[in-house]
């Protein structure tokens, strides 16, 4: 088969899988680098960043032991439209770590901050995201 055949035969076919396979390469190395293909499906909401939300921990209650979570306050980055973004105050969001789940079995160990949400709003960003927990001595 001449080189000339080789580019030419179904080239069409070949131009279809060369896009293709460029689209997968682009998809992979953004879902790698870890942020969201689409990131801005948020584009048509808004974003609104609250400060100093209260981490609540949830501990076993059958355990009698005191726990403490470190950092006590997180930084919530929420998306949604205007109306619902507006009327949303600090004070009904919730964010908790749940400790009674928790796999690590020392006196110290690491778990996610949570955030509960309202209806129509979406969690773009908790920082820190996770929170430290220590198991204290009565």
């Amino acid at each position: 088969m001449a080189a000339r055949d080789l580019i030419f035969h179904n080239f069409w076919l070949k131009l279809l899988s060369l896009v293709l396979a460029v689209m997968v390469y682009f998809v992979v190395h953004e879902m790698q680098r870890g942020q969201p293909l689409l990131s801005n499906y948020q584009r048509g909401l808004q974003q609104r960043v609250f400060r100093n939300v209260p981490v609540r921990l949830i501990v076993p209650a059958e355990s009698g032991k005191a726990y403490t979570a470190s950092p006590s306050v997180t930084v919530v980055t929420l998306g949604g439209s205007a109306a619902v973004l507006g009327a949303l105050v600090e004070s009904n969001l919730t964010a908790y770590v749940d400790a009674a789940n928790a796999s690590g079995a020392g006196l110290s160990f690491s778990c996610p901050i949570q955030v509960h949400l309202p209806p129509g709003v979406v969690l773009i960003k908790i920082e820190p995201a996770q929170a430290n927990v220590r198991v204290l001595d009565r």
